[in-house]
């Protein structure tokens, strides 16, 4: 999903402030947080400048000569991956529990992000399983 898409559903998230209280705001916030990680991306392509970065998002598919299923490779998602979820759940459960929305917030990123690859043609294992690249 692009970066508006994000945006507008963690502000949706957000909303939800008036019916569950300061969880909303930990859901909200690690809902748009997990796209930290494709600052690998931006690197890579030298995109400092906000032009550059909506030039980059907008020819993401003919930067991979039109075949979306090499679009990740070489590229891990630490943040999108399943591994830290339940990362998240294991602290949250052992030693903080508000972890658990931030969980939550992770997971219905990946949820959409998912969604948004199965419309597209993008492969998902190759970045839903940190595991799936040491294969």
């Amino acid at each position: 999903m692009n970066c508006l898409g994000h945006i507008l559903i963690g502000l949706l998230l957000l909303s939800s402030y008036f019916w569950i209280g300061n969880a909303a705001i930990l859901i909200a916030v690690a809902y748009v947080a997990v796209d930290i990680d494709h600052i690998q991306i931006l690197i890579k392509e030298k995109a400092f400048s906000f032009n550059k970065i909506k030039e980059v998002i907008k020819n993401i598919d003919e930067k991979y000569d039109g075949n979306p299923k090499n679009a990740f490779d070489g590229q891990i998602f630490i943040l999108h991956s399943v591994e830290f979820v339940i990362m998240l759940l294991i602290l949250a459960y052992f030693f903080y529990p508000r972890l658990y929305f931030v969980a939550l917030g992770a997971s219905l990123h990946i949820i959409t992000d998912i969604i948004h690859h199965l419309i597209r043609g993008f492969p998902i294992i190759k970045w839903l399983f940190l595991t799936s690249n040491l294969f």
